[in-house]
């Protein structure tokens, strides 16, 4: 046998013993939440696995299931509409979570992802509305939000509220990587020293 064909039967071997291991998991999970309806590391396991399966409706079913046993947790409407965001599904996540968005008006993860699923649908101008939502709201990870807040508004070509928006984040994690190399960045374009540039990054 040629060696690259030997190969090629060895990756194979291994996607399908990989595909079997995923398959073994799901059903221990499925058997252990007939158990244990109410635990959420057991809805985000699976749901974790059914992406890995690229099962997404299957996926969505999940964490329909989890917000239907737990309505008033947040956790299984960011699922969805993370899982909304990861494969594109933007208009079903806006859908979804705009229908149940009146119970969780005052949380900024909510705002957050709905900013995130509208930059998606290409609606900037909403998208900004609940950028400045949820750094508003939120109390963790704000420098999450200001970068991704940043990337909007540099493609807007708006770069000195760009810039600002980042130094905001960096008072919530001064060692965020993209947030320095993003202000490195719009500072050469702005024609601002360049050593000034390159202490971010550096």
């Amino acid at each position: 046998m040629h060696p690259s064909a030997a190969l090629l039967d060895r990756s194979i071997g291994l996607a399908e013993q990989e595909l079997e291991l995923l398959e073994d998991a799901v059903k221990y999970l499925e058997s252990a939440l007939t158990k244990d309806p109410l635990n959420p590391s057991i809805y985000a396991e699976l749901i974790s696995l059914k992406i890995r399966q690229k099962e997404y409706q299957e996926a969505f079913l999940i964490c329909e299931q989890w917000i239907s046993v737990n309505p008033q947790e947040i956790t299984g409407y960011l699922n969805y509409g993370w899982l909304a965001l990861q494969i594109g599904e933007y208009e079903k996540g806006v859908q979804f979570l705009q229908k149940n968005e009146e119970f969780f008006s005052n949380d900024g993860n909510y705002a957050y992802c709905l900013a995130r699923l509208f930059i998606g649908r290409q609606n900037d101008q909403i998208a900004e509305e609940y950028f400045k939502k949820a750094l508003s709201l939120s109390t963790e990870k704000k420098y999450e939000i200001c970068y991704q807040y940043a990337l909007l508004l540099h493609r807007q070509k708006r770069h000195e509220e760009a810039l600002k928006i980042l130094e905001e984040g960096l008072k919530d994690n001064p060692n965020h990587a993209l947030s320095c190399n993003f202000i490195g960045y719009l500072l050469l374009t702005m024609n601002r020293p360049a050593n000034e540039a390159l202490i971010y990054i550096e």
